[in-house]
């Protein structure tokens, strides 16, 4: 029987085929890489997205700022998610505040997304450092008595506020800030229950955020107005918080908000947002009387609010 052949026997036999081979070796070659790069396209083209589920609180029917909140925070995950994440935003049952502080803490929901007024300290928790209000959060508006709409247009300076009493919810923010002013303030459970007060003469003044006015408005009693003339200023800031497990949603919220400033589309969501009390009340002619004290924070590459005085 014959030897078997060896390597070294055989390239003889396969040198001289080898140029002739290769012209047609070649694009074979390179077409069999071009299918494999087309048919892993097509799979990742018909993957599932990544989904992103985010939960955000709801108040009740009267809180515009809320739907605000809301609004801001979908302009935020679709500006800083990776393309092609596929987003889910669910609101919670209506609950207080105080319950939805509690329950972020306790980290209950994942993707759970909550605009909290000042800085809270709490290891849990992480800030999205972008004021939520981009710095129109600073200016209150007050209701007040239609008896009190004369008077109150001669308002001018903190030691003509500080003889009426205001009326604040309970465990909210800024209360310390109208006491540091010597601003007399009564904590009340419930914004009807203030109104109620109102009417009846116990408090004279209830001081709200600019876009939460118009809705709380159309609740009040018809004794009960928005008054001319003014507006307090303090700094308040808002911050969106989640909880320390949801550090990549932080991030995507961060840098979907600092997009957002930097293309204009978080001012005119605001302004939108706003219209509605800037020609009713006519903010931007109002005398602005400040407060000392509040929540110091950076204004830097926050926008001009133009609307404002």
């Amino acid at each position: 029987m014959p030897a078997a052949l060896t390597d070294d026997r055989l390239m003889p036999v396969f040198k001289p085929m080898l140029p002739s081979l290769l012209p047609s070796l070649v694009p074979r070659l390179l077409l069999g890489v071009l299918l494999a790069l087309l048919l892993a396209a097509a799979a990742t083209a018909h993957a599932a997205p990544d989904r992103l589920q985010v939960r955000v609180h709801a108040s009740g029917p009267y809180d515009l700022s809320e739907r605000y909140v809301r609004e801001l925070i979908a302009l935020a995950l679709e500006k800083g998610s990776p393309p092609g994440t596929e987003l889910q935003i669910d609101t919670t049952e209506p609950m207080t505040k105080t319950r939805a502080i509690t329950m972020l803490k306790e980290g209950q929901r994942p993707g759970f997304v909550l605009n909290i007024a000042g800085q809270v300290d709490d290891a849990r928790l992480q800030r999205i450092p972008v004021p939520t209000f981009l710095g129109a959060s600073d200016y209150r508006i007050c209701f007040g008595r239609v008896a009190l709409k004369e008077e109150a247009s001669r308002i001018r300076s903190l030691r003509d506020l500080q003889g009426y009493t205001f009326a604040h919810g309970q465990g909210w923010a800024d209360t310390p800030v109208l006491r540091a002013n010597a601003l007399r303030v009564i904590e009340v459970q419930r914004i009807d229950s203030i109104f109620r007060m109102m009417s009846l003469g116990r408090v004279d003044l209830f001081c709200r955020n600019l876009l939460e006015v118009l809705p709380e408005l159309s609740m009040a009693p018809p004794d009960v107005a928005v008054l001319d003339g003014f507006l307090l200023k303090y700094a308040a800031p808002h911050y969106l918080y989640v909880h320390q497990q949801d550090r990549a949603l932080a991030g995507v919220l961060q840098a979907g908000l600092t997009s957002a400033l930097k293309d204009g589309s978080a001012q005119a969501l605001l302004l939108r947002h706003l219209k509605p009390s800037q020609q009713r009340f006519n903010l931007k002619s109002r005398r602005v009387i400040a407060l000392e004290g509040g929540v110091d924070y950076s204004h830097d590459g926050l926008p001009r609010l133009e609307f404002l005085p």
